[in-house]
């Protein structure tokens, strides 16, 4: 699995097509062999549990260091305008998306107290016509691919300066409506080891967090996996809508390493930076798509086990080339187990597709996940979670 350097400071994270956003003056005019680029830009908001003037200081740091300078003429209050930015995207002025020539870019950024919290948003637009109006209007083209980096540069870059500690924040959100059937707010903590013939390791502990979230789309679900590796703090948070359980966004966190992904109605956009390396992702989603196998884990509190029952899924894998992979989820069994959390009747599950071949057990009532097993290398090692406990929230 890669994970991603990740300070978790979004409540939601939404990724949209928007008109050009609105200055308080026009921006200073930027010459275009071919004419300007269209009024579309791609759009990303975000809501950070920091005050104003502490995301306002950030946001003063990280346009400069990122390339874009500020039109002050532009500019105001809470609205930060740049001026064109024509090189390319640190990190990718080598990659093959593009060619020579830049459209350049140009970023809008508002920010808005909210109580303790600040909502955000930035839109990225190119500023030139590359190719023609039609071509680079295609979500494929070189200039929205550089919105989209861009837009992800500065979000993701914001979150970081914040530096924000927690993994979800102190205070639970309100929200009105009643969760659905099965998917319930809480934390389930796992031990972790891993088994390679008769040899094990013990790998600390993984808690799993579900909060309520009202998104941008609707009212969603938070999952957060944390855990420690080597004095580091992993994360990794997917938020998915309880409509359907479609997914939103993930953003991951490891030492080194950020992954940011969005989703539209057909694809997860993304930005994977491995230290000073940035990777483009566009992947196209199919039929009941998961971010990531917690996301896949926790719906199983949805889904109507039984005795023979079979459903299909696809969960995201990063590879070299990432895509969603086909899954067949199968119950093959009804089995009493023992983990630390006490004896639990389980539904066994297997979780099939290309290369994938997990073993899940799942509690019979509530449908909570009460062990999992999964090949780990190419040796013959499994790694395995066993509850520890649940506390609700």
């Amino acid at each position: 699995m890669i994970f991603a350097r990740f300070c978790y400071v979004f409540a939601t994270l939404v990724l949209v097509i928007a008109s050009m956003a609105t200055a308080q003056k026009s921006p200073t005019t930027h010459h275009c062999a071919r004419g300007p680029a269209d009024s579309k830009t791609i759009q990303m908001s975000a809501t950070f549990h920091q005050s104003y003037p502490a995301v306002a200081h950030a946001i003063d740091s990280i346009l400069p260091a990122l390339g874009y300078a500020i039109d002050s003429t532009a500019s105001a209050s809470g609205h930060w305008v740049s001026r064109v930015r024509t090189t390319w995207p640190e990190g990718t002025e080598d990659e093959k998306w593009h060619g020579s020539k830049s459209p350049g870019v140009r970023v809008y950024v508002r920010a808005t107290p909210r109580g303790d919290s600040t909502a955000f948003v930035v839109d990225a637009q190119a500023a030139c016509i590359l190719e023609s109006a039609n071509a680079d209007s295609s979500s494929e083209s070189i200039s929205s691919m550089l919105e989209m980096i861009a837009a992800m540069q500065v979000a993701s870059s914001l979150s970081n300066a914040l530096k924000a500690q927690q993994v979800i924040p102190p205070t639970r959100p309100h929200d009105d409506r009643a969760p659905p059937p099965g998917i319930r707010a809480g934390a389930w903590k796992y031990s972790a080891h891993v088994e390679l013939r008769d040899q094990r390791q013990d790998l600390g502990v993984r808690t799993i967090t579900i909060a309520p979230r009202n998104s941008e789309q609707g009212p969603a679900w938070l999952v957060v996996m944390a855990m420690q590796a080597e004095g580091q703090t992993l994360t990794d948070s997917v938020i998915m809508r309880r409509s359907e359980l479609k997914p939103v966004s993930r953003h991951a966190v490891a030492p080194e390493m950020d992954l940011l992904l969005v989703t539209d109605d057909s694809m997860a956009h993304g930005l994977l930076t491995a230290g000073s390396s940035l990777t483009p992702l566009n992947v196209r989603l199919r039929a009941r798509s998961f971010l990531n196998y917690y996301a896949l884990r926790a719906a199983f509190a949805e889904l109507p086990l039984a005795r023979g029952w079979t459903g299909t899924a696809s969960v995201l894998e990063l590879g070299e080339e990432p895509i969603f992979a086909s899954l067949t989820l199968s119950v093959v069994d009804t089995e009493r187990i023992t983990v630390p959390a006490g004896a639990v009747d389980c539904w066994h599950v297997t979780v099939k597709g290309p290369g994938i071949d997990e073993h899940y057990w799942i509690g019979r009532e509530p449908q909570d996940v009460v062990r999992t097993r999964e090949p780990r290398g190419g040796q013959g090692a499994v790694l395995q979670l066993d509850l520890v406990s649940f506390t609700p929230h």
